[in-house]
């Protein structure tokens, strides 16, 4: 089953060294989130430890991953982002994670600036159909 959310509160943070960017069903008590952390530079413990890509953590209780994202596909509203099998069989979701990004403009936009340049960074394909 896909997991599907519905994202009202879009969060982005740069703290220098890493980027944050989370979407949620609710500000202060969300039961369902998913958060995306990328770094601006890996270093080699990050190397080391197998910690040199995206991280990736949904709600419910499942483990999050430093994933193998294969893909951000953005569609007006909707982004979808697929995951490479081991990585979706790891947060026990499908290889599709949809989210309605019902958040305020300013925040989709900074939000999907952040993603296009973890997509960058990482090597991630990045779609956009308008």
């Amino acid at each position: 089953m896909t997991y599907k959310i519905n994202a009202s509160h879009i969060y982005v943070k740069d703290e220098g060294y890493e980027i944050i960017v989370s979407f949620a069903n609710d500000p202060q008590d969300p039961d369902k989130f998913i958060i995306i952390q990328g770094r601006h530079e890996h270093d080699e413990q990050d190397r080391r430890l197998g910690m040199d890509t995206v991280y990736i953590e949904i709600s419910d209780n499942r483990q999050p991953d430093y994933g193998h994202i294969e893909s951000f596909i953005l569609n007006g509203d909707s982004l979808s982002i697929r995951l490479e099998r081991e990585t979706s069989e790891r947060l026990g979701v499908d290889e599709e994670i949809l989210i309605e990004l019902t958040g305020g403009e300013t925040q989709k936009s900074e939000a999907i600036s952040m993603l296009k340049y973890i997509s960058n960074v990482e090597g991630i394909e990045f779609k956009e159909n308008v």
